[in-house]
Order: structure tokens, then C-alpha cells, then sequence
């Protein structure tokens, strides 16, 4: 029992210890999986994005190049037979759509079985005969003639499944061909284009260490993709030999995200198909309104996890090594006390002044281990709070780029369509000029909104103060309005009331900047107003120093949705627009050292939108 009590306490100290690693190793396995969960979310988020992202521009591309062909088979109902003229405006379309879709061949069919095809970077300038029974435009594969003779015999556009030709996986895509009366019938005019080096062109199927791209038709046929081996490509996903290389596990999972991808939604889910776990994104790429092929994105957890691996290993030695210095005191400890134990009867005044002094020593590196703690945790908030400036930064940059490309690209398609035109149908060139000014005004619209967001932004938005009449810049913006609903055409009613017309207002303010929000306030108020009149009132308030200008409608009013965050980025529900007009004029106004505000009216339907200036 002596025994015992002597030895009781390095017992104790040795339980110390084991619970000391038990719960390094515990909190240690939890703060990896907390790290790792949330890195897993943040690359869910982003690659939700992408897939949606590299759809669109697939889509995109793809729609163009349909536009491209649709244009041609205009042009052909006025230039049939085939001549000589018809080859190098073909040829001339034919360049045009190889510069937006890696297509590899252009090909004309015609009733009668003549036709021509278009191959590489030439053509050939003779009509070649091309049979008819059974069809050999190509000597293709029997999917490629069905979808050939199929097109002929639907006379619409058509968009194929996925077909082998010459080793190669395709898609294609035709267009009928009518005559100049559009009555007859005369044929059909297609592309076809490449799966794999469509897909390569926007990510990667065949490199492990980069991006893994799946591409697949309606029927499930996978026509390119990594880590697919070849033998499985060209096979439906469904078909029995691309079943048994999935999981027993894995198979529902995988067939569920196929199906649903297939019915026209986006899908994201993680499975194991049997080589690791992986993060699966899918999309369909949509051709018009229609869902024709679609795209997965998969991307291992090893892939994703790998950036943070050296992190955690360099964090896991620091732990490492201050548990080791913490086993190397209480080894130092158990020392003491065993030579305490041998000279406890001998020496204990001496010990007990030894064992006050390493408690003060303790107690010191105790204090200074708490500061270095406080010291550290302060430095972890600091870098989580920066973290999520970045996170929140990195999001509004993504969603400004997003916005402002699509935006974009609408006013420039228009503008690239209407200059084809006018060049294939000149008859026609002043109803297309009217359309190349709309949207050349609303290109120079988006073009000045996106400089006055980026000098916001960045810091360098400045004001031009000269003393200016307020009278003359609202009746100005009124002229502009009423100017716009005249050359608009509209059939609806609507007037525009000055009620301070005769007053002059004169103010120190950056003119062109105020009337800028003056014409947005008003546009805004003309868009959602169908019938009815617009109010500006004008109040001069002298206890405040400030001049009030509110325009007042009697629209639709303020969705309740959009109420909360009417002076943000992006927000409308509008049809047209991008919403930023509203987050332009309030940060002109706030810069005056003024005051901006919207709200619905009280006693009549519509809505109110005001600002005001100080005058002194």
C-alpha cells in the first residue's frame, strides 16, 4: 500500500500525458475536418459557377454558329443550283463559323442527291454528286446517315446525337433550305463539329492534373471525357458495360445526376465510382431554348484538398512540437520528484524551497504561454476576418464580370447580326441601321455605367462643381424623356409635369453628374409607368440647407422584394437593364454630401424616388 502511495503520483503524471496525446490526436482529427469541409464548400460554390460558366459560352458558341448557318440558308433560296458565286460566300460563312466553334465540316445536301462538303481550311469549287440510296455524304457511320435522311424528311433545324466518323466522336447540326418563295422544298445545309476538340477548347478531358470535363448527348452517350477510359466512350451511360465500372454503391447516385442533368436541371453531388471520391458538377447546354447536349465537371477530393494539405502538415509539426515540449517537462517533472522522493526525508526544507521556486517559474511560463495564446488567437481573427473580406470581394468581382459580360455580349451579337445582314440583304438596310443605333446607344449606355462603377470602386470617382440651374437641367432631362417615348413609338399615354417650372435654382453641383441622376430617375419612373403621368416636385428646405427633387409616378410601384436593397448592385426585376442605374445616381448623390431614397406611395398607386443637394 506504501508502494502504491509512493508511486502514485508519476501514475497521475503518466495519466496527464496519455490524456494530453489522446486529446491532441482527437481535436487535431476535428480541426482537419473542419478545414476540409469547409474548403470542399467553397470549391462547391465555385465550380457551380464554372459549370454554368463553361455551358453558357458552349451554348453560346454553339447558337452563334447555328445563327451563322441560318443566315447562309437564307441567302441559298436565291441562289439555287449550285454555282461557282454560291461556293465563295459559303466558303466566306464557312471561315466566319470555324472562328466561333471548332467545327470540322460544312456540307450542303439538295434533294436531287447533289450537294458539297467543306473540309479543313479549302473547299472544293465543283459540285459533287452525292448518292441518295443509301446516303454516303461522307461514307459515315448508319447514325449519321439516319440523322441525315431524318433532317431531309423534317425539314427543321436539326441537332444530332453523337456519331462516329473516321475515329473521330461528332455532333452536327443542319438547317432546311427553302426557295425564294419559302414554298419549295429544296434541302438542307449542316456543320459538324468535333466533341472532343469542342470541349478542349473551354477545359480539359484528357489531363488528370487539370480541369476533368465530361461531354454527353440526350441519350447518355458519352462522347468525351476524363477519366472515362476509351472503351466506354461513344456508350450510353446506362448501357450495361458503363454500369459495371461504377460501384455497387456509387450506381444510384451516378444515374440519378445523369437523369436529372438529361431533364434540363443542374446538378451538383459527391460519389465514389470506386477510384476515390469526387465532386460532380452538371449542366445542360442549351442550343436556343432547347437542352441538346450537356457537361459534367468532376474534380477529386484529393485535387481539391491538395492546397490545403501543406497547411495542415506544417500546422500538425507546430502542435507536434509543442506537445513534445510539454512531454519533455513532465518527463523533467518526473525526474524531480523521483530525486525529491529519495531525499524527502533528508532534505525537505530544501526541496520545498526548490519545488516554490519551479512553481514561480511555472506560473511565469504560464502567464507568458496565455499572452502568446491571446497573441495568437487575435492573430486568427484578424486572418479570418481579412479571409472573408476576400471570400465577400472575390464574389462581388465574379458577379460584376458575369454581369457585365452578359450585358455585353447581348448589344454586341445584335450589332455583329444586323452588319451580316445589311451585307446579305442591303434592301433592308435602313430598318437595320435603325437597330445598329439602338443598340450602339445601349452599348455606349453599359460602356459609361461600367467606367463609373469601376472609378466608384476603385477610388478615383470625382466631381466637377460649377454653379449650374437646376430649373434648366430637369427641364432638359424632360425634353430627353419626352424626346425617347416620341421616337419609341409607344401606343401608352403618359406626361411629364414640372411643378416648380418657373422657379430658377441655382446650386454648386458637378452639372453633367446630377443630370445623369435626374435621367435615370425619370427613365426609371417611364419604364414601370404604362399609362399616366410623372410628378417632379421641387421643395427648397431653408432649416436644412437642402433642395429636395422628387419624382413621383403612378406605375406598378416598388416590388416589395427588391424594396430593402433598391440602391444595390444588380438588383431589378426588370426585363430590361442591369440594375446598376440606382447604385450609380446614389453614390453621385452621396458624393454631393446629399441624400437619396425610394419608397411607394401612400395614398396612390406608384412610387416615389427623391434626392437631395445641400445649397450652401
Amino acid at each position: 500500500m506504501n508502494t502504491f502511495a509512493g508511486r502514485r503520483p508519476y501514475i497521475l503524471v503518466a495519466l496527464a500525458v496519455i490524456s494530453a496525446y489522446s486529446m491532441f490526436v482527437y481535436l487535431q482529427s476535428l480541426h482537419e475536418e473542419n478545414i476540409s469541409n469547409r474548403v470542399l464548400q467553397e470549391h462547391k460554390a465555385r465550380q457551380v459557377l464554372l459549370v454554368q460558366s463553361i455551358t453558357q459560352n458552349i451554348g453560346s458558341d454553339l447558337d452563334r454558329s447555328l445563327q451563322r448557318i441560318m443566315a447562309l440558308s437564307e441567302t441559298l433560296r436565291l441562289s439555287i443550283p449550285l454555282g461557282l458565286d454560291l461556293l465563295n460566300l459559303t466558303h466566306t460563312v464557312y471561315s466566319d463559323v470555324r472562328s466561333i466553334a471548332p467545327f470540322d465540316e460544312l456540307f450542303i445536301v439538295y434533294r436531287d442527291g447533289t450537294g458539297v462538303r467543306m473540309t479543313g481550311g479549302s473547299f472544293n469549287s465543283t459540285t459533287k454528286s452525292i448518292a441518295t440510296t443509301p446516303f454516303n455524304i461522307t461514307n459515315g457511320e448508319k447514325v449519321f446517315r439516319s440523322f441525315i435522311q431524318d433532317s431531309l424528311v423534317e425539314k427543321t433545324t436539326q441537332l444530332s446525337p453523337g456519331y462516329n466518323m473516321n475515329g473521330k466522336w461528332k455532333v452536327a447540326m443542319t438547317v432546311p433550305i427553302f426557295d425564294f418563295s419559302k414554298k419549295g422544298y429544296v434541302g438542307l445545309i449542316g456543320i459538324s463539329i468535333p466533341t472532343l476538340d469542342l470541349v478542349e477548347r473551354y477545359g480539359n478531358v484528357l489531363d488528370a492534373t487539370r480541369l476533368r470535363l465530361i461531354f454527353y448527348d440526350k441519350n447518355a452517350t458519352l462522347l468525351a471525357g476524363y477519366p472515362l477510359p476509351n472503351s466506354i466512350i461513344g456508350k450510353s451511360m446506362f448501357s450495361s458495360e458503363n454500369q459495371k465500372i461504377i460501384s455497387e454503391n456509387g450506381r444510384p447516385l451516378v444515374n440519378n445526376l445523369f437523369r436529372k442533368i438529361i431533364s434540363g436541371q443542374a446538378y451538383t453531388t459527391e460519389f465514389d465510382i470506386g477510384d476515390g471520391p469526387r465532386l460532380v458538377s452538371g449542366s445542360p447546354i442549351y442550343i436556343g431554348a432547347y437542352p441538346a447536349y450537356f457537361l459534367n465537371i468532376a474534380t477529386p477530393f484529393s485535387q481539391i484538398l491538395s492546397p490545403v494539405q501543406d497547411l495542415l502538415h506544417t500546422e500538425l509539426l507546430l502542435n507536434v512540437i509543442v506537445l513534445l515540449a510539454f512531454t519533455a517537462t513532465m518527463g523533467y517533472l518526473i525526474f524531480i520528484m523521483s530525486q525529491w522522493g529519495n531525499k524527502m526525508n533528508r532534505e525537505v526544507k530544501k526541496r520545498t524551497h526548490e519545488i516554490q521556486v519551479a512553481n514561480k517559474s511555472l506560473s511565469e511560463k504560464a502567464i507568458e504561454m496565455q499572452k502568446l495564446n491571446t497573441d495568437l488567437n487575435g492573430a486568427n481573427q484578424k486572418i479570418k476576418i481579412a479571409y472573408e473580406n476576400l471570400k465577400k470581394h472575390d464574389k462581388l468581382q465574379k458577379e460584376f464580370v458575369n454581369v457585365v459580360a452578359h450585358e455585353l455580349r447581348t448589344p454586341v451579337q445584335s450589332i455583329m447580326g444586323f452588319v451580316e445582314m445589311m451585307d446579305l440583304n442591303p434592301e433592308n438596310r435602313p430598318k437595320y441601321m435603325e437597330r445598329l443605333k439602338h443598340n450602339t446607344a445601349r452599348l455606349e449606355r453599359l460602356t459609361a455605367d461600367t467606367l463609373d462603377i469601376a472609378r466608384i470602386e476603385s477610388g478615383t470617382f470625382r466631381l466637377s462643381k460649377e454653379k449650374s440651374n437646376l430649373k434648366e437641367l430637369i427641364k432638359n432631362a424632360i425634353d430627353d424623356l419626352t424626346f425617347t417615348i416620341h421616337n419609341s413609338k409607344r401606343n401608352n399615354k403618359l406626361a411629364v409635369i414640372y411643378g416648380k417650372e418657373n422657379e430658377d435654382l441655382y446650386i454648386n453641383i458637378d452639372k453633367s453628374r446630377i443630370a445623369q441622376v435626374l435621367s435615370n430617375l425619370l427613365s426609371n419612373a417611364d419604364k414601370f409607368t404604362k399609362n399616366g403621368d410623372i410628378l417632379i416636385k421641387v421643395t427648397k428646405l431653408n432649416r436644412e440647407k437642402e433642395i429636395e427633387v422628387r419624382v413621383i409616378d403612378n406605375g406598378q410601384g416598388i416590388d416589395k422584394e427588391i424594396l430593402p436593397k433598391l440602391f444595390q448592385k444588380f438588383v431589378t426585376k426588370s426585363d430590361i437593364g442591369t440594375g446598376i442605374g440606382l447604385y450609380i445616381s446614389k453614390q453621385i448623390v452621396l458624393a454631393h454630401g446629399g441624400r437619396i431614397w425610394g419608397k411607394n406611395n401612400e395614398n396612390r398607386k406608384g412610387a416615389e424616388f427623391g434626392f437631395s443637394l445641400p445649397y450652401i
